[in-house]
């Protein structure tokens, strides 16, 4: 009987080299689909959690800041203009600082002129009322019968502290406007705010700690960036918008982001079923907002 093996240096036929050759390109192809399918997905879903991250720790940062905002947000647009109707790029509020600051004298009968650019106010120096010491850029608002005064502080001097509060003459950039007087024991006071923003610049989110004096918008020392995946598609740069729910103006937010680091490498696929897209939609009220209604 002869062996079923090849006798020693016999070769392969042609037939049978085509054969294994198809073969093996058979089994390289399957495998390489399968190892670029993982691979793809295993980029989608990490390019998917840190758009999600990303987004999530933004709006995180955001709703922080207008839980002590003393306003309803104004819309602004990329120049750091008032928008009238939303949607818009961004949006300005007051945050709020702190108070009371009771204006001087707080005992007796005491005015305020219109023309005054001055002011000399007390605050409480206890660990559990204590008010800041405003800075410069910072808005003083005093209300009036006549609505309120928004003085925008130039500079702070005689701080005398004593007896549990502290004395404070501020000096403003402008003349007050508005004129304020008050009886004996009616203590007139006031608070602090400084005006902050939030702005959708190309692919990033911006936050502006300081809006007032309007600062350089594209110098990157006047904002931090809160995410640089912002879609730049057409419709979706203005994500912010205020709207009224029975007479309480909430902030209402859009914003859909990319994640960047492997986009070019997906764009191929993102038509099918690869999509990096996050979209988020909120409502952010801010706490001190005026409300029309309980």
């Amino acid at each position: 009987m002869k062996s079923p093996l090849r006798a020693p240096g016999a070769a392969f036929t042609l037939v049978e080299t085509i054969i294994y050759a198809a073969m093996a390109c058979v089994v390289s192809l399957v495998a390489y689909s399968a190892l670029r399918s993982a691979a793809v997905l295993a980029v989608k879903n990490t390019n998917l959690n840190r758009s999600h991250d990303d987004l999530r720790s933004a709006y995180d940062r955001l709703a922080r800041e207008l839980l002590s905002a003393n306003n309803v947000p104004t819309l602004v647009n990329t120049a750091g203009a008032t928008v009238a109707t939303g949607p818009a790029a961004g949006f300005s509020f007051d945050r709020n600082l702190g108070g009371p600051y009771v204006l001087d004298p707080p005992s007796t009968a005491g005015s305020v002129l219109a023309t005054q650019s001055t002011l000399t106010v007390w605050s409480s120096t206890s660990s559990l009322a204590r008010a800041p010491v405003p800075n410069v850029g910072e808005i003083m608002i005093i209300p009036t019968s006549g609505g309120n005064i928004r003085a925008s502080v130039a500079s702070v001097s005689s701080t005398v502290a004593g007896a549990g509060t502290q004395k404070m003459t501020l000096t403003f950039t402008a003349p007050l406007g508005k004129a304020l007087s008050w009886g004996a024991n009616e203590p007139q006071s006031a608070k602090l705010v400084r005006p902050e923003a939030f702005i959708v610049m190309g692919s990033e989110l911006r936050y502006y700690p300081i809006f007032q004096p309007l600062p350089v918008l594209t110098n990157p020392a006047n904002y931090r960036m809160m995410t640089d995946q912002v879609s730049t598609q057409a419709g979706e740069q203005t994500p912010f918008d205020v709207t009224d729910f029975n007479g309480d103006k909430i902030l209402t937010s859009t914003l859909q982001v990319r994640e960047r680091m492997n986009a070019t490498w997906l764009q191929s696929n993102e038509a099918n079923s690869y999509n990096t897209y996050f979209q988020l939609h909120v409502n952010l009220p801010s706490r001190l907002r005026p409300r029309t209604t309980d």
